[in-house]
């Protein structure tokens, strides 16, 4: 289940990232209050295979870095489908806080500031509007 939410987030931030007009810079998002695990997610173009397997390496740097960081549940790196050139990241913290104070490490900023170019950045709050789960027989 928690798979598919995480799905439809991803989903929803490729359509946000045209800047629709709910849109939020992702400093103000970083300000908000919420109580609840947060879905964090960037968007890649990336159209060349070099920079491919430079996304790749710089991102599980960064991602084994994160991963030591308290509050930290899980992050991926996925490829776009087909003849896609968009790369989603996307990590999963226990908090905003726990975000925040992730992001405050010299080194989690450091390798960020490594990352690619990011086409959008997205904050989400995860399962406080309900959840549904596949029935199970």
């Amino acid at each position: 289940m928690r798979q598919a939410t995480i799905i439809f987030f991803i989903v929803f931030a490729c359509l946000v990232s045209g800047c629709a007009p709910g849109h939020q810079l992702l400093s103000k998002q970083f300000k908000a209050h919420s109580s609840g695990p947060i879905l964090s997610t960037q968007g890649y173009v990336i159209d060349e295979n070099e920079r491919k397997v430079t996304l790749q390496k710089r991102w599980t740097t960064l991602a084994k870095v994160m991963r030591q960081q308290p509050g930290f549940i899980s992050s991926r790196l996925s490829p776009g489908l087909g003849e896609s050139t968009i790369w989603l990241a996307h990590s999963e913290w226990e908090s905003l806080d726990a975000l925040r104070k992730a992001f405050s490490d010299p080194e989690v900023l450091r390798l960020e500031s490594r990352m690619p170019k990011q086409q959008f950045t997205h904050l989400f709050a995860l399962g406080q509007k309900g959840q549904f789960a596949k029935n199970k027989p």
